[in-house]
Parts: structure tokens; sequence; C-alpha cells
């Protein structure tokens, strides 16, 4: 009876050593990284550790769920894979263990794993296969370092830069096709060979450098240098360099990228070169623009010389009593053509001013209305017009230079009688903000593809057969861009050929002035003492009797020095002087007039040629007062004694 009980408490204790071997195992299983799980002989789950639910996202019931811990499976293809179709199904059913064949695990968040599994039949001492164990490795990061290795050895491969790697000592590890092609050496050739293979013997020192950078921890980024070819050849080269380093973190080679850039540096040399020649050549323009204008601007002066001598000629011819029929047909004859003469050298000088940016607007408000009747009237009294023009509309004042806006009505006026206009009709009005000059005529009209570039330089319409072509096509492209540089616009219109034209210049609204002198009140004034100093004979002797002819009394001198004598001697109470003389210029002249006791209060005026700003601005430093550009006129020169 004794012996049972310790039976009894053999059988105990054999029990809860089997329990503490099973807890003992269960703790060993949840501590392994790899997802386990184990079944019976039918498939049926038996236990799992820790890793298999965070591998399969979820708790796996045991005795229920059958053949696999995961919820869904897919095979490597993306095809569906039925659980009992799985490599732990296929083990037990066929008493194989399956190896090699991964799959897809879905988790129930949707997430997924690419998983290889290791089925293994657990058999008892006869051989039986009571049960498996299975052990699920997720492959995905092997997967993608494997994709990521595979698509940097194909760029490596494809590359058409060199990509080579290299030991500590310079001994050439890898050579791709780049390096084949840029160097000349097949990898066969390359590789085990001494990196110096390429390097010329001068630039050794580099790889040094470059080697003790590369220890350091250090990268060489984009340096250039030249390396020699397998047929001698020495190119240009970028080079980038980073040390190789093994799972550890020791560097243990250095892995370089190299950059043909041979014919970059062509490029470079070929675009420094042309870069230098077309400096040069913007140089060498700019004189030649300079040049022009300098040359144009000394034309103007030139031709103004005798321009201005005919005028003043026409202008006394004018105030004179000519009783012969010849004579007074030809007086207004000379000054139209005087006129004609001075808008070309006015449009041809204006236009290269205004291509060149130099011309400055002396704005002030204007009447646009008594601008055109005043146009009209003088053109009238030198019988000019040749047809019949009819001007309308109210006073509308306009902020405008009033020699720029001259100029447009004028060539707007010389256009529409060029070309062909017998009827003309002039109308001013203010519309909102704009004050608007509309010139319409019965003339040749314009086709389509002539009113797309009418406002170009150089462009001109075809004239009536009984009218021969003139002019220098200036005169429409000039008033587009005045009424640009006034802050307005000019625009065309045309039925056709034959049908007439119109033109439409609008320039912004001024307020008008408070009060204003009227030009007869600006030509009346007392006589005056007057020194012309012209070096010109007969711009001198007909200025003379112009003025005499108003009352002045006048004086005449040549040169400079003389001019200064006579000065002191003569007292006058104004000098016209060139600014052209031989000799001392007119700007010295003034500079000097100004440090006598008697040239303190002379008025002084400038006579020139020479229009621009610059000789304006030259002019007043020298101590001029006033400034006019020849041609010159009698209600010119009445204005400016007026002023003073």
């Amino acid at each position: 009876m004794a012996a049972v009980p310790l039976q009894n408490s053999s059988i105990g204790q054999y029990s809860e050593a089997l329990e503490q071997r099973a807890v003992g195992l269960k703790a060993i299983l949840d501590a392994l990284p790899a997802a386990i799980y184990t079944t019976d002989a039918e498939g049926r789950i038996t236990g799992f550790n820790e890793a298999a639910v965070r591998f399969s996202g979820r708790v796996p019931r045991l005795g229920s769920d059958s053949w696999c811990v995961t919820w869904k499976l897919y095979r490597a293809d993306g095809t569906p894979l039925p659980h009992d179709e799985c490599p732990m199904a296929i083990a037990l059913k066929e008493g194989r263990e399956l190896r090699g064949v991964s799959a897809i695990a879905e988790r129930p968040d949707g997430t997924r794993v690419h998983f290889m599994p290791y089925p293994t039949l657990i058999r008892d001492a006869s051989g039986k296969v009571v049960g498996a164990v299975n052990m699920l490795v997720d492959i995905s990061d092997q997967e993608r370092a494997d994709e990521l290795q595979a698509r940097l050895a194909a760029i490596v491969a494809s590359s058409d830069d060199a990509i080579i790697s290299k030991s500590l000592d310079g001994v050439i590890r890898t050579w791709n096709r780049g390096a084949e092609r840029i160097f000349g050496y097949s990898a066969e050739q390359a590789i085990g060979q001494h990196i110096t293979l390429i390097i010329p013997a001068e630039r050794h020192a580099e790889e040094a450098m470059v080697l003790a950078k590369i220890r350091a921890g250090g990268t060489v980024d984009h340096f250039e240098t030249v390396r020699r070819t397998k047929d001698g050849r020495l190119i240009d080269i970028s080079l980038t360099v980073s040390p190789i380093r093994d799972t550890r973190g020791r560097i243990t080679g250095a892995s370089k990228i190299a950059r043909d850039i041979t014919e970059r540096k062509r490029m470079d040399a070929m675009m420094r070169d042309s870069e230098d020649r077309l400096r040069a050549l913007v140089a060498e323009l700019r004189q030649a623009d300079e040049r022009k204008d300098e040359f144009i601007a000394l034309l103007a002066h030139e031709l103004r010389n005798p321009i201005s001598a005919i005028a003043v000629a026409s202008d006394l011819l004018a105030r004179s009593s000519i009783e012969d029929r010849r004579g007074r047909f030809a007086v207004p004859a000379i000054a139209r053509q005087v006129n004609q003469l001075r808008r070309l050298v006015d449009d041809l000088l204006n236009m290269a001013r205004i291509t060149a940016g130099k011309l400055v607007l002396r704005k002030q408000p204007l009447d646009l209305l008594e601008a055109v009747s005043r146009i009209i009237a003088d053109r009238h009294a030198m019988g000019a017009n040749g047809a019949v023009i009819d001007v309308s509309g109210v006073p509308t004042w306009v902020e405008a230079d009033s020699a720029r806006l001259q100029q447009m009505i004028e060539n707007l006026l010389d256009n529409a009688i060029k070309y062909g206009g017998t009827r003309i009709a002039m109308r001013v009005a203010p519309e909102g903000s704009i004050g608007t000059l509309v010139v319409q005529d019965n003339g040749a009209g314009m086709t389509p593809e002539l009113l797309a570039s009418l406002f170009k330089p150089f462009v001109q319409g075809a004239q009536p057969a009984d009218r021969e072509q003139h002019g220098l096509g200036l005169g429409l492209a000039l008033v587009e861009r005045l009424a640009v540089l006034h802050g307005g616009t000019v625009s065309a219109t045309s039925e056709g050929p034959g049908k007439g034209s119109t033109f439409a210049v609008a320039l912004p609204l001024a307020t008008r002035p408070a009060a204003l002198d009227t030009p007869a009140a600006l030509i009346s004034g007392a006589r005056h003492r007057v020194l012309v100093v012209e070096d010109e004979d007969d711009s001198r002797e007909c200025l003379k009797l112009l003025l005499e002819t108003e009352g002045h009394v006048v004086s005449l001198t040549d040169n400079g020095t003389t001019a200064l004598a006579e000065i002191a001697r003569f007292r006058p109470n104004f000098a016209l002087v060139d600014v052209g003389l031989p000799g001392m210029d007119g700007y010295e002249v003034a500079r000097r007039v100004r440090e006598l006791p008697e040239g303190k209060q002379l008025k002084l005026i400038a006579i020139t040629g020479f229009g621009g700003d610059k000789h304006r601005r030259q002019a007043r430093e020298a101590g001029f007062d006033m400034h006019v550009v020849k041609p010159i006129s009698y209600e010119q020169l009445a204005r400016m004694f007026a002023r003073a």
C-alpha cells in the first residue's frame, strides 16, 4: 500500500517537470525574432510565438486555424494562394519539406509582407508524421536590398561616366563600360592594375592627395584634372571620389566617378572666345553708333548753317517790298523749301536721338487746337498747303513739348498731302483724360499690309503716279515714337487703296495755364543793340539786315577775339554767338564775356546747328542765357528779346 503514494508522487514530479520545460520552451520561442508556429498532423495550429502574432497581425486560433497563422496568402506573383495549398500544407500532405518557395502574407489591416517559409515535419520514434513546425522569414528588406543592388549595378553598367572602385593602395577593383569608353582599357585590362595606369606622371601627387583624404573619411567633389587614355591622349575630366566602408564602418577602398569634360572645356573656351569677340563687336558697334550719332549731329549742323542763311534771307525778302511778280513767287517758294529742309534734318536727327534714348522732352501745357491752327496759317502764308484743309474743334490743352508737337502735326499733314490728299480734315477734341487730333484725307489710302508696318522707319507707301517719290520714310515713325514718349498713342486706319486714310494722335490732357502771353505781345517790344558773332558771311550779313529792318542797332564780327573787344566798345544788350567759331569757339567766348564788367548784364544767345540736350547744357554751363537752333526766324529772336 505504501508503494502507491510513491508512484503518484513520481508522476506529479514528472508532470511538473514537463510543464516547466514547456514554459521554458515557450519563453525561448517568444524570444526569437522569426515567426514560428506548430501544427498537428492534420495541420491544425497547436502553438505559436510572439513574433508570429506580429508577423500575421492577428492572434491565431489554436485548434481552429489550419496550415498557416496568416490571414490571407498570395503567391509571389500576386495571385491568391489557398491555405491548404501553402508550403506547410504540402509538407504535411505529401510528407516532404518544401524549400525556396516564397509567398506574400496579408494582414487584417491590409499591409503585406513578402516571406520565405521553412516548414519542417515532426516525426515520432517510428517515423510517423505527428506534426510540423514552420518558420516564416520576412524577406521584404532583403528583397528591397537586392532590388536596389540590381538597380545600382544596372546604373553603373549603363553609365556614360567612368565608375571605378579601388583599394586604399590604389589597385583597381571594378571598371564599368563608361570607364572602358572614356579611357580605352577593357575591364580585363584594367582590374588589378594600379590607378596610375591612367594618371600622367606629373600628376601622381594628386592620387596621393586623394587617397589621403579618403583614408581620413573625406570626399573629393568635382575635382577637375587631366588623365591619359590608352592611346596616349590627354583628356579633361571631373572627379568625384567617396570612401567605401564595410559592414563595421571601416574604410576599405574608394569609389570614383570620372566624367569626360574635354568637350565641355572646348565649348567653354569657344564660349569665352565668342563672348570676347561679342564684347569686342558690341564695343565696335557702340563706337560706330557713337560715330554715327556724331556724324548725324555734324551733318545736321553743317546743313543748318546754309539753311539758316537761306531762311534769314528769305525772311528778310518777305519783309521787303518786292514789285517783280517773279520775286513775289520766289520768296514763298524759298521759304517752303527751307521749311522742308529743316523738317528733314530735324526728323533725321530726332529719330537718331530717340533710337539712342537721348531725346528729352520739355513738356508744358499747350493748346493742341492753337498749335494746329498756327501751323496751317504759317503754311498758308508760304503757299505750302496744296490742299483744302478744314480745321475744327475746341481748345484742348495737352502736356507736350512744343517743338515735338509741331513736328508731329507737320509730319501728319505732310503725309496727307504727299499721298494725294486734296481735302484734309483736322479735328481736335478732348476725350476723357486725353486730347485727340484726327487727320483725315481723301488720298491714296492704304493696304492692310502697309498698315501693319506703317510706323516702322523708312517704310513708304506707293505715291500717286503723278507724284515723285520723296522724303526719308521717317515722318510717321517719328510721330509714333514721339507720341509714345509723351505717354500717348497714334493709330491709322484706311478702308483700302483709293479710299483715303485717317490718323489719330492721343496725348494726355493738361490743365490750362492761368495766363498766357500772346505771340503779338512777345514779338512787340523795344529796339536793342545786338552784336552778331558769326563766321559764315551770308548768315552774318543776312542776320544784320533782318535785325536792322526791325529797327535794331547791329554790330558784326566773325571771331571770338574781336567779339570781346567789340562788346567793350559797342556795349550791346544782346549778343548772338555762333558756338562753332574757328579758334576761340562760342563757349569760350561766353566764359570770357562773363568775366568782363560789361558782360555781367549782357544777354548771350547761343546760335548752333546742334540741338541736343548735351549741347543745351554745355551752352548753359558756359554762360549763355538762351540757345537757338538754326535755321533762325525773326519770330524766335523776337520772343527771346521779349523774355530777356
